[in-house]
């Protein structure tokens, strides 16, 4: 009875372990075999044991096999043909499809998706049964040839109960050198045994251990070389292909996107003809001074802006005004007749500008007033100009960018199983930070070509803050970029950075003048031959000639060899700011003059030598022009908060106290000299987009 009892008793205890083991889904066994054929082809057969519960395991299975792999030089890729030759399910034939799927750190692979999706499997145990041929998995060496090869996989999410591979090699007749390995991948655990059978000429692997989920088996077999037949020519040019197609797809894109191109330039790219050029003294009749610079330069520039103030100061409707203290400089607009005749722009920015006001302050106050203006009047430029004088080709271009993109889209679905999905949205980052860090490094170069081409000591603090700016953000573009060649193939990186180099250099090559805006341009090239030959003469006509073409040197970047031939009228404007209001009624200053030295001409106060004199006479000329035309800069800049006296020296207005700082008080003691500037006048900067 006892005995009876207990019997019953442990039954009782086994039954519900038994019936938990029965009820799990899990591999039961995976059965691997491999026959390696001529030039490394492999023909594998798996034989997969599954119970099926219909919970994970419903409709089928999958099986997922790595067969792309980026290079370590990070340059093509390690591409692994697969084809399947059959797949049954419990010896009947089994619907499968393919797919590609991308993995880690730029792998890519192919999944067999096993089963009818529309059939739910019976909760039974089913054998799979996958015979499938790829190839590239011998490696071939001078001595010794090895296969190494992931027999289960580690992508699993069920318990393999027991994994075996028979691996058999026609020829091999000695022994050959066996490794094996379980576990997660880059385990080093060995809970297998590996033996050779002589007879059969076949390497047996089998686990010890029941493999838990994302574990698998591993091994490798080494054996002399000449056993198994090397590649042909004709393998490895295959190969070759898939390896580096990538880089081929990516190149006839890119001829494609080229050629195009090429084709739109050729039909409405080409600019006219060029005309001769003559010399003459007129710039081209009909057009404002900041319209001609629009049609010279194809848009708009901040030196069209300084343009249009001095224009219209010389029209009369507005006067320019700086006046100095103790502390800093100011300046101002003061609106003097509003009735006079402005070209379209010059009215669309005085009406913003001063709207009821009579004057207005160049200062933080006023920084939107500017902004308004600077917008309006850039519209009213491109609005009258852009259509008739000249062509930017917008539509034909957003075509040639439609291709573009689809073109790299191609590219992209093509080889998309190798792209991790972090990739994307990295090289979606990357496209915005890209523009950031070439628009820096643009305003970089800028500022070392200024401060190289003679600037003072603030044109270095500013290069070197722009640079302490610019290098963290290309530090994060390098480490951006080398990240997206991990996680993407670089050709599709290269193909990205070629195909945007390439639409940006159109977008302006598809920019052409018409045959109107050619003659414009013509006429301008003439003006400018007259403007820019010798300036060691003085041209006749004094100040009233200077005034009615200043406008227009200011809009071509010409003004400092403008003011250079007019030394002898503008010089004696610099030696008090009553010369200055009496000859230049709409441009005033207040610079005071030492009465101790007073009766000494200027240029023998600050110039003993010849040679010094005369770079101090063209030094004051280039300083008025330059004035002038920092005007603008200033007015932008002092509305930003940057202040007066910064842009009026980027404008290289350089006028120092003889042995004071510019900085001193009006009534300190010292002449105003004017100081040699080392080289042209720059353009003003810090006008807002």
């Amino acid at each position: 009875m006892n005995r009876l009892s207990l019997f019953l008793c442990l039954t009782a205890l086994a039954l519900p372990g038994a019936v938990t083991a029965q009820d799990a889904e899990e591999i039961l066994s995976y059965q691997v075999g491999i026959e390696i054929g001529s030039g490394g082809v492999m023909t594998v057969t798996e034989q997969i044991t599954v119970r099926s519960r219909q919970r994970e395991i419903r409709r089928g299975i999958y099986r997922d096999f790595p067969t792309s792999f980026p290079r370590e030089s990070g340059l093509g890729r390690i591409e692994a043909p697969l084809s399947v030759q059959s797949v049954t399910r419990d010896g009947a034939v089994e619907p499968y499809t393919l797919q590609g799927f991308g993995g880690s750190i730029g792998r890519g692979g192919v999944r067999i998706r096993i089963g009818d999706p529309d059939v739910i499997l019976p909760a039974a145990v089913h054998e799979y049964r996958i015979v499938y041929e790829t190839q590239r998995w011998v490696l071939f060496g001078e001595s010794t040839d090895e296969l190494y090869w992931n027999v289960t996989g580690n992508g699993w999410g069920f318990p393999i109960l027991t994994a075996s591979a028979r691996i058999r090699i026609p020829g091999l007749r000695s022994a050959p050198g066996l490794e094996s390995w379980t576990g997660y991948e880059g385990s080093t655990t060995t809970d297998a045994r590996a033996e050779w059978n002589e007879g059969s000429g076949i390497a047996d692997f089998d686990t010890d251990q029941p493999l838990r989920p994302g574990e698998g088996l591993t091994v490798r077999v080494s054996f002399p070389s000449g056993v198994v037949t090397p590649p042909t020519e004709n393998q490895e040019s295959e190969w070759f292909a898939l390896d580096w197609g990538g880089y081929i797809d990516s190149g006839y894109v890119l001829l494609l996107v080229i050629a195009m191109y090429l084709l739109m330039w050729r039909r409405v790219g080409v600019d006219p003809a060029r005309g001769r050029a003559t010399p003459t003294s007129e710039p081209p009749a009909g057009y404002s001074a900041a319209a001609l610079g629009y049609i010279e330069k194809r848009g708009y520039h901040q030196r069209q802006l300084s343009a249009a103030l001095v224009s219209m100061a010389l029209k009369g409707a507005l006067r320019i005004e700086h006046g100095s203290s103790s502390e800093s400089s100011s300046w101002t607009l003061r609106k003097l007749d509003d009735s006079v005749t402005l070209a379209n722009e010059e009215r669309v920015l005085f009406a913003t500008l001063f709207g009821e006001r009579n004057e207005i302050a160049l200062s933080q106050s006023y920084h939107e007033t500017f902004r308004a203006g600077i917008k309006g009047f850039k519209k009213s430029l491109a609005r009258r100009l852009e259509r008739e004088y000249f062509e930017n080709n917008r539509l034909w271009f957003l075509g040639g960018l439609v291709v573009s993109v689809l073109g790299f889209l191609a590219l992209a679905w093509r080889w998309r199983y190798g792209i991790a999905p972090p990739a994307i949205f990295i090289g979606i980052w990357l496209t915005g930070w890209t523009v950031g860090v070439v628009t820096l490094l643009y305003r970089l170069v800028n500022e070392l070509r200024r401060a190289l081409s003679g600037g003072d000591g603030l044109a270095w603090v500013g290069v070197f803050a722009l640079t302490v700016l610019t290098v963290p953000f290309m530090i994060a573009e390098v480490i951006g970029t080398g990240v997206l060649f991990v996680l993407a193939p670089s050709h599709l990186v290269f193909a990205a950075m070629a195909i945007g180099v390439t639409n940006v250099a159109f977008y302006h090559l598809l920019e052409r003048p018409t045959l109107k805006g050619r003659g414009v341009l013509d006429q301008v090239d003439g003006f400018r031959a007259y403007v820019d030959g010798p300036s060691d003469r003085s041209r006749p006509g004094g100040i009233a000639l200077f005034e009615r073409h200043l406008p227009f040197t200011i809009a071509l970047g010409l003004e400092a060899r403008w003011a250079e031939a007019f030394d002898d009228a503008l010089l004696p404007l610099m030696s008090s700011p009553e010369a200055s209001r009496s000859a230049l009624p709409w441009y005033h200053h207040d610079m005071p003059v030492s009465t101790r030295r007073a009766s000494r001409p200027l240029l023998a106060q600050a110039c003993p030598t010849p040679s010094h004199r005369l770079r101090a006479r063209r030094a004051a000329a280039v300083g008025v022009g330059a004035a002038l035309r920092g005007v603008a800069a200033v007015a932008v800049e002092g509305a930003a908060g940057r202040g007066g006296d910064r842009a009026v020296s980027r404008g290289r207005l350089f006028l120092r106290r003889g042995g004071r700082s510019p900085r001193e008080p009006a009534n300190a003691k010292g002449s105003w000299t004017p100081h040699r500037a080392r080289s042209a006048p720059r353009r003003p900067t810090g006008f807002p987009s």
